[in-house]
């Protein structure tokens, strides 16, 4: 099919964040569109609105007319749609979303943003970076984007940025010159049954990559590590590197604390009897060395650092805001070597190198590290470790691309996240309330270690909304074990898809699970039961964060609301 030839395009199930930026372009296209969906509120109304592009809230046959050119329906709908069965008696040419973005890729350079998390922030990012180096570009964008103007951008340029759903192998329709893939977690289990089937349509999808083209992909996943020996094309890995995690072991961060000196903070080793003898997890080769030893050791072997006693002073032990381990700290005076490359962690106290360094005493250390810094840190507006990952990658593309780099580094600090991605909705009577679309457990577990990190001393607040009952089931131990940095958790009722409305577990089995682990959960499961609850439960300096894919984000809105009734 030939969309140039197309003039009228009616979309069933316009409301949804692809077909509204779908709908976008084919609008700043030339072509007429207009759509239908239910009446419920959603975040693209207000776009939707702003574009002109009409909506009809409520699904008739009488919508479907014959000077219909093209249908485009939302895969949510089928023959258990009015129109959708109307445009098919009516015999009008239909697309699905998936069939019709494939389209735009005839036309342009395409680059798929693909995997299980993190598609929506590196589409954006990568967009956004894209436009801001002077590249217009289009992108189709899972969430709103503030600096963008919306969910997507309708450039002239030649590239094509595309969010790119594996959920019901999608990701057969579209074929990129690029892909990124940011992980490969089982997901979507009411459709992929296991891990095996899930990674084959990753791998079906970049085995297709041209020979010119190129893959960028997280090697730290080891289902990435698979998919990727499918491929044909030239691939570049990106990883964990120097960032930080919870999990990681050996050199942790840069802190700066209160007299004014850097340290280096070593993470999760169990301490001996000794102050200033550690042994790692596991025991092993090193147990029982000093921690100098062991600094340099691991200064050398994961930084190419070297350092000499002379250089680093034991400062001693401080408990981790984020488990229960103890913390050797360091102040080293002099580098050898490259600076460090890691994020903010989580120390006796916390702030970003970027806030660190404007208020540092003026060293020749610090001169080294803040050279460094301008050079080659990423110092981003967005918190997580994870997100530093999703930078990586496109700082990757676009050095591939042979775009300029180092502008794209300061873009990227400049880059201030998309909507219901840690998004703050408000900060009403000294208590934030933030709202974040994670819903496998492996996205609430990265989201609440990002925000233990930006706020070690401050009880933070988990409003979750489990996100279809096939998920909530096959992860139900992984969700039961994600919110150990949360101080309270509330679980609202399982959100059901279109597709299913009842299951085999509740909300309040979740609660129960939850509480074997960190005892902090409870069950409320209306959302004004849990607007009503906060309301009066919630202090000054609190942080609350609602996470999920469902219609919990009502909650966060809502609070905003009436806090700021409170007297």
């Amino acid at each position: 099919m030939d969309l140039k030839k197309i003039r009228r395009i009616y979309f069933i199930g316009i409301k949804g964040s692809g077909m509204t930026a779908l709908a976008q372009i084919l609008h700043h296209s030339g072509k007429k569109v207009w759509g239908s969906d239910v009446p419920e509120t959603f975040f693209t109304d207000e776009v939707l609105k702003k574009e002109k592009i009409k909506v009809i809230e409520k699904f008739s046959t009488d919508n479907i007319t014959k000077d219909i050119d093209l249908v485009v329906y939302s895969t949510v709908y089928n023959e258990n749609n009015i129109e959708f069965k109307t445009a098919k008696a009516k015999k009008l040419k239909m697309l699905s979303y998936p069939e019709a973005l494939g389209l735009l890729f005839k036309d342009k350079f395409g680059i798929a943003v693909c995997g299980s998390h993190g598609k929506t922030t590196t589409t954006a990012m990568l967009s956004f970076v894209l436009q801001e180096l002077g590249q217009r570009p289009s992108a189709i964008i899972g969430s709103a984007v503030e600096q963008l103007g919306g969910s997507c951008c309708s450039g002239s340029g030649k590239y094509l940025v595309v969010e790119a759903d594996e959920y019901q192998n999608k990701l057969r329709y579209y074929n990129p010159r690029t892909v990124i893939l940011t992980a490969a977690d089982l997901d979507h289990p009411d459709y992929f049954k296991n891990q095996q089937a899930y990674n084959k349509v990753f791998k079906d999808f970049v085995k297709r990559i041209p020979k010119k083209g190129f893959l960028v992909a997280f090697s730290s996943d080891k289902n990435v590590c698979q998919i990727i020996k499918s491929a044909e094309c030239r691939v570049i890995k990106y990883d964990k590197g120097r960032a930080t995690d919870e999990k990681s072991q050996g050199v942790g961060a840069l802190i700066k604390l209160k007299n004014g000196v850097f340290i280096f903070q070593k993470r999760d080793f169990k301490t001996t009897r000794n102050p200033g003898m550690i042994a790692p997890f596991g025991g092993g080769k090193n147990s029982g060395e000093s921690s100098f030893a062991a600094l340099k050791r691991e200064l050398k072997e994961e930084l190419n650092i070297n350092i000499n006693s002379s250089d680093a002073r034991f400062l001693g032990q401080f408990k981790s805001h984020v488990s229960s381990n103890l913390i050797d700290m360091f102040y080293v005076s002099k580098i050898v070597g490259r600076g460090l490359k890691v994020s903010e962690g989580a120390g006796l106290v916390q702030l970003s190198l970027g806030e660190a360094l404007k208020n540092a005493k003026v060293t020749k250390y610090t001169k080294e590290v803040i050279n460094y810094y301008q050079n080659d840190w990423l110092d981003l507006k967005i918190p997580g470790n994870h997100n530093l990952w999703n930078a990586w990658a496109v700082l990757a593309v676009v050095e591939e691309l042979g775009l300029d780099v180092r502008k794209a580094k300061k873009i990227l600090e400049k880059f201030s996240g998309t909507k219901r991605r840690f998004e703050l909705l408000g900060k009403v009577k000294g208590v934030a309330v933030y709202d974040d679309y994670a819903h496998h457990p492996v996205e609430v577990e990265k989201v609440l270690l990002a925000a233990r990190q930006k706020f070690p001393t401050q009880k933070i607040w988990a409003i979750f909304q489990p996100h279809t009952y096939s998920r909530t089931e096959a992860f139900f131990e992984d969700f039961a074990k994600s919110f150990k940095n949360a101080d309270q958790v509330i679980i609202l009722d399982i959100f059901g898809s279109a597709r299913e409305q009842a299951g085999k577990v509740r909300a309040a089995d979740l609660v129960k699970a939850i509480n074997r682990h960190s005892h902090n959960a409870f069950y409320r499961g209306k959302i004004k039961e849990v607007v009503d609850y906060l309301v009066q439960a919630v202090k000054k300096g609190d942080i609350v964060l609602v996470i999920g894919a469902g219609e919990n984000w009502k909650v966060g809105r809502g609070l905003v609301v009436e806090l700021k009734k409170r007297r």
